[in-house]
């Protein structure tokens, strides 16, 4: 009796376990052709000329001997950390201020969410005009200050800090809506048992609230991280990679290289190092994170 019984619950697991599989086939399927495919399609491509013959690694060759493709790796970069790191750090502060109970709040809230509603492309001709050396505020309010002509959009460093500042204030609204629902699910009785402990505020920061949104911080990072590092349909609208070549990231590369000279066999190389890029971002997030895990056992 007991043998059929047990016989019985096998029975039911696996089919169970084979209903299980046939629910999410549909989704492996989908992410087998939309996400996995063009990716060896890529790099199935990247190995080969614009007249579709064998090329071997000659296209990443071109690449690596370049001065200019040297230059696109280190704004990339540099373009990615400093957005990264603001976006987070401001996404907290904003999450802060949204999860707190005030009369400005419900004001605030909206304030911060415009810049998600608005299309990437649309913001970034909103900030071309912002910078516009005729007609835009930003260098009227400087030649009234300073009286010299400024045109921000010319200068080299400039038009870096205008790409940073308009992808931080894309990306708050998401990072702050994320780390937002992470405080709101903090139980609060921690907060109440640091503060009989006479914890102050810096104290319950570092303590309760960093800990708890560890693994919130690691998945926004990553997530405005990717959208960082393939960026060019907010780059290209506000300054076209230039002056020069001081704005122009893989992303933006890849984006003329393609779409512009039609040089599909290199854009795909440069498609597979930018792949590669974010691998190495990611890799370097999990071990960090995994660190701090150790650590915190201790």
């Amino acid at each position: 009796m007991k043998a059929k019984k047990h016989s019985k619950k096998k029975i039911r697991i696996k089919r169970d376990a084979l209903l299980g599989y046939l629910m999410i086939t549909p989704m492996l399927a989908a992410i087998g052709l939309l996400m996995i495919y063009p990716v060896f399609t890529g790099i199935r491509m990247s190995l080969f000329d614009p007249q579709d013959q064998w090329a071997g690694l000659q296209n990443y060759r071109m690449l690596f001997s370049e001065s200019r493709f040297v230059t696109n790796i280190i704004l990339t970069l540099l373009y990615t950390l400093i957005a990264v790191c603001l976006t987070v750090s401001l996404g907290l502060i904003a999450a802060h201020l949204v999860t707190e109970k005030g009369r400005f709040v419900h004001v605030l809230r909206p304030l911060l969410f415009l810049p998600w509603l608005i299309p990437s492309i649309a913001s970034s001709i909103f900030f071309r005009a912002l910078f516009d050396a005729n007609a835009g505020p930003v260098p009227g309010i400087v030649k009234a200050i300073t009286g010299s002509t400024f045109i921000p959009l010319a200068d080299e460093h400039f038009s870096m800090l205008a790409v940073v500042i308009h992808e931080v204030w894309r990306s708050l609204p998401f990072a702050m809506l994320f780390l937002a629902a992470g405080l709101t699910a903090i139980p609060g009785y921690l907060y109440e048992a640091a503060a009989l402990d006479s914890a102050g505020k810096w104290k319950q920061f570092t303590c309760i609230t960093l800990p708890c949104l560890k693994s919130h911080i690691f998945i926004i990072t990553l997530m405005v991280t990717n959208g960082t590092l393939q960026d060019s349909q907010s780059i290209y609208p506000l300054t076209f990679g230039g002056p020069g070549y001081s704005t122009e990231t893989v992303g933006v590369r890849l984006f003329k290289t393609a779409f512009l000279y039609f040089e599909v066999n290199f854009a795909s190389a440069l498609g597979v190092i930018l792949l590669a890029i974010a691998a190495i971002f990611m890799l370097g997030y999990h071990k960090a994170m995994n660190m701090k895990e150790e650590v915190s056992y201790e």
